[in-house]
């Protein structure tokens, strides 16, 4: 049963948002105003307004700070605006705003022709805080910087160089530090290496903790793949698959790349290893598991291609049945689509 809860009980359990300063509050609401009228250096100077204002808050000091450099950029003023955003790094270093800033900072050096300047303020954003949802695009931004200017295996270096970093090591960062080590060792083409990278992220970043811990043991079967070592490929995507699980309060935990792992698992099992009844087992997983993946279609055309290989031409017939009750618009029940040779009532 739901139950409403009244404006003081909510104020006691989250605590009420602090008021805003009466003069900060009218700078910000101008600043906003000529912002949206495109009056962009104007507006710069009403967000410094507003800053002048802050009561000494650091939330709303940096924000303003940051906002007032945003629309210097927009006015065409790019030493202004990064005066703004690198005095807001510097007064504020503990506001969520900071790492946003040295990254812009860096953006208008690195436009500007200033790339040791830029990549400096990146490794700065990146390695006081790895944790920051702008630290990946400052690492982008970084690695970047240095192939598109030294090559590759300069890019390589300084990702290398960032993973020795202990506080990145041990930050949401470190698995995008290794995932870049991998692509690059791709690029360079070695790929033994790249698997060490990628085995070190699936061990050191694991689910849930790592946000690339699927991509990587996707790239892993791909890399098998290309060697091709099947069973390899299979270990690495059912290593994903396994952690597969569901909760009847908050609703499933899949990844993106479960059920595209399930079906790659079947598809595996049939062509490379020849594996029929292996295959028919993994399409029904993938069917059973996510009652709702657009790969459902295809599942039930790999099982009926597998059954068929076991010699279960019925089995294989029906399951044409099945499709059309479960998916009535699939391309697969399409004339010439279906890939066993059934009776016309099928």
């Amino acid at each position: 049963m739901f139950v409403s809860l009244g404006a003081s009980a909510l104020a006691l359990g989250c605590g009420a948002a602090p008021s805003l300063p009466r003069g900060y509050e009218l700078a910000l609401r101008r600043a906003e105003g000529l912002e949206r009228d495109g009056r962009h250096s104007a507006a710069a100077d009403a967000y410094a307004q507003s800053r002048l204002r802050c009561g000494g808050r650091a939330d709303l000091c940096a924000r303003a700070a940051v906002r007032e450099a945003a629309e210097r950029e927009r006015a065409g003023e790019p030493d202004r605006a990064r005066r703004s955003y690198l005095e807001a790094a510097r007064r504020w270093p503990h506001d969520r705003e900071a790492p946003r800033a040295l990254r812009r900072a860096a953006r208008i050096d690195l436009v500007q022709g200033r790339a040791d300047d830029g990549r400096s303020l990146l490794r700065a954003a990146i390695s006081r805080y790895p944790d920051h949802g702008d630290a990946a695009a400052a690492l982008r931004d970084l690695l970047q910087s240095v192939e598109d200017r030294e090559g590759e295996a300069a890019a390589l270096a300084e990702a290398t160089s960032l993973d020795r970093v202990a506080r990145v090591r041990s930050s949401a960062l470190g698995d995008n530090v290794l995932y870049a080590i991998a692509a690059l060792r791709i690029r360079l083409a070695d790929p033994a290496a790249a698997e060490r990278a990628l085995v070190d992220l699936v061990d050191r970043y694991p689910y849930p903790r790592g946000g690339l811990w699927d991509e990587a043991l996707w790239l892993l079967a791909d890399l098998a793949e290309v060697r091709r070592d099947f069973r390899a490929v299979v270990r690495w995507l059912e290593r994903m698959v396994a952690v597969q699980e569901s909760s009847s309060i908050v609703g499933s935990y899949n990844l993106p790349r479960f059920d595209d792992a399930e079906l790659r698992i079947a598809r595996t099992w049939l062509g490379p290893l020849g594996d029929a009844r292996r295959a028919v087992r993994a399409a029904e997983r993938l069917r059973d598991r996510y009652p709702d993946s657009v790969l459902r279609d295809d599942a039930i055309v790999l099982q009926a291609r597998a059954e068929e290989a076991l010699g279960h031409h019925e089995r294989a017939c029906a399951l044409r049945s099945v499709l059309a009750r479960e998916d009535p618009h699939s391309r697969y029940l399409r004339p010439g689509r279906w890939p066993v040779r059934c009776g016309p009532r099928q």
